[in-house]
């Protein structure tokens, strides 16, 4: 009904469970395709990935698309999409792989935010395609084991949130060539990514001024010379996650010292 009588752009049926979805993507697909910007199909992962597929590649002007949780959404359904996205969350798309990512960055050249969260399957190769987004401002790999070698992201200098949780082989060196391309950069989380060290808190310290967020959560390779040097380097820092940092000693005495070198801090993990 809605596409037949108005000029559809956005469609949100995010966890519309009872929605029937293969129905509402095929009346899109053959009543707004040239008027739609923006569909959210968020937690409907019982969407048919034939009836994604089919919509989108009708829908050639979509600029967004939520997909969070669509467990049976496959390459095929990457390949549609495009080309003049600009927002893409994958999360949780536990079938995609690097070919399909790998087809989603090279027809989206535009992207600027993409949520790969929960993707099992993704290796570094996906890294690379992510890397040849020039205008990409936002990436989510949170709990994406497979990925480590994210200083190809060196190569999207207009990055400004970055959240790598749980990339085990992740290394301070990786760190550091995103901090030096990325001055732009305001969260960083590198919760749990065990492998990073002081090279990459004395990178941060150096090239990112603009930091907000920053998390090192569960990280026993960062010392006080590491967080002596964000101190000095990102006057704006606004919350700061140390707690599983066992190497972190002076910021664990109750003396005034973090407050004193942090004063723009507003929010404290510390481990105790």
């Amino acid at each position: 009904l809605i596409a037949t009588r108005f000029r559809l752009e956005a469609l949100d049926l995010e966890f519309c469970r009872k929605a029937d979805v293969a129905k509402v993507l095929e009346a899109v697909a053959t009543n707004a395709a040239a008027s739609v910007r923006a569909i959210n199909l968020n937690g409907l992962h019982e969407a048919p990935p034939a009836a994604l597929e089919a919509c989108f590649r009708a829908c050639r002007r979509l600029e967004k698309v939520g997909l969070f949780h669509h467990v049976r959404a496959s390459d095929a359904v990457l390949r549609a999409l495009g080309p003049n996205l600009r927002e893409v969350s994958l999360s949780g798309c536990a079938a995609a792989t690097d070919a399909g990512v790998a087809a989603l960055c090279s027809a989206n050249g535009q992207l600027e935010k993409l949520d790969l969260t929960r993707c099992p399957k993704l290796t570094d190769a996906s890294l690379r395609s992510v890397a040849s987004l020039p205008r990409l401002r936002d990436l989510g790999c949170y709990a994406d084991a497979g990925l480590s070698e994210y200083g190809a992201l060196a190569a999207c200098p207009l990055l400004e949130r970055l959240d790598c949780t749980g990339s085990r082989a992740l290394s301070g060196a990786g760190v550091a060539q995103i901090a030096a391309a990325c001055a732009n950069l305001e969260v960083l989380n590198l919760s749990w990514c065990v492998a990073v060290d002081d090279a990459a808190a004395l990178a941060l310290g150096r090239c990112c001024p603009a930091l907000r967020v920053l998390s090192f959560h569960g990280n026993q390779r960062i010392t006080d010379a590491g967080v002596d040097a964000v101190a000095a380097g990102c006057p704006r820092l606004e919350a700061l996650d140390l707690n599983g940092c066992a190497r972190v000693t002076d910021y664990l005495r109750r003396t005034g010292r973090m407050v004193g070198l942090f004063p723009g801090v507003r929010k404290w993990t510390l481990h105790t």
